[in-house]
């Protein structure tokens, strides 16, 4: 059974994971899509998935805990993320 803290942990995990997301398409040097989404949109959407996850993470633990949760997740997404992106795309048939 999960705690209502277990749940925040999990809900601001997963913003993070989102905002990581979201930063990496608002990148110039994405590759996950051939059009570059609208950038500004990516990078607003994935700040304020951030203080989102801040803001559930400081519930369950202290804000300054809370703010080295999320760098070091947003760490681990953005390092990560598009590896996992490349070894899927490399199994694909290119035209």
């Amino acid at each position: 059974m999960v705690t209502q803290s277990g749940l925040v942990l999990l809900s601001g995990g997963g913003c993070t994971a989102a905002s990581g997301v979201l930063f990496y398409l608002s990148s110039k040097h994405q590759r996950l899509v051939v059009h570059r989404p609208n950038h500004r949109l990516c990078l607003f959407g994935a700040i304020g998935m951030g203080i989102l996850a801040v803001s559930l993470l400081g519930c369950a633990r202290s804000v300054t805990t809370a703010c080295f949760m999320v760098v070091l997740l947003l760490m681990l997404v953005c390092c990560f993320f598009p590896l996992f992106m490349a070894t899927l795309q490399f199994g694909k048939k290119r035209p």
